[in-house]
């Protein structure tokens, strides 16, 4: 009877230890993030010439929100795809130089954005932690980095009577640095900081 009782509880001690080395924040080949927030970002926008409205390229500073799912690839790596909505209250604006070094700001029109984009996720503390095998708490903590691309439609709306609308296109490419924490198993919140499509991503991520 204690014989039993000894290997049963080293059946346990070891399924156990196992599914706490699986409960990582990335868990590779599979692992599925499904994450929605506020984002900033800057977009290069183009419209042609339609006789009334506006041409060329502009660079709004947008706000909007971000929906974003990413599946695990390999042990390190993850694609993600994403999809968002941004506003802006003018048609060319930078929060480094407000007022014109690549165009010329015009409130006559706000602008709008519907980004659509794919980007390639490196998880690196996860890769970190399995090359030193040491515990930088990579069950809870994922830092990654990020390399994308997108486009999609934009809009000009007109703020005054008399103005015309017009559609255009977005195009972007992506460079981010992330962090996603997991209080729970499950959930979490994720920031990333970057160039393009996110300059500032703030928000929740599901894991799965």
């Amino acid at each position: 009877m204690k014989k039993k009782i000894i290997i049963w509880g080293c059946a346990l001690l070891f399924l156990g230890s196992n599914n706490n080395a699986q409960a990582q924040a990335f868990n590779g080949q599979g692992s599925k993030y499904t994450s929605i927030g506020w984002n900033i970002s800057e977009i290069n926008c183009w419209y042609a010439e339609n006789g009334v409205g506006l041409k060329g390229r502009y660079a709004p500073v947008f706000n909007g929100i971000s929906l974003q799912h990413e599946r695990g690839l390999g042990d390190y790596g993850g694609l993600g795809f994403s999809l968002g909505a941004g506003f802006a209250n003018n048609v060319y604006s930078s929060i480094f130089y407000r007022n014109a070094l690549f165009g010329i700001p015009n409130d006559d029109y706000w602008s709008f954005v519907v980004p659509v984009g794919v980007q390639y996720n490196f998880h690196a503390l996860q890769w970190v932690q399995d090359i030193t095998e040491t515990d930088l708490g990579g069950e809870k903590v994922d830092v990654f980095v990020g390399l994308g691309i997108g486009a999609g439609p934009a809009f000009l709306v007109p703020r005054y009577e008399g103005d015309e609308g017009e559609i255009g296109y977005a195009f972007f490419g992506d460079a981010q640095l992330g962090l996603r924490y997991y209080p729970k198993t499950n959930v979490g919140f994720y920031a990333q900081v970057g160039y393009g499509r996110s300059l500032l991503n703030v928000g929740v991520v599901f894991h799965k």
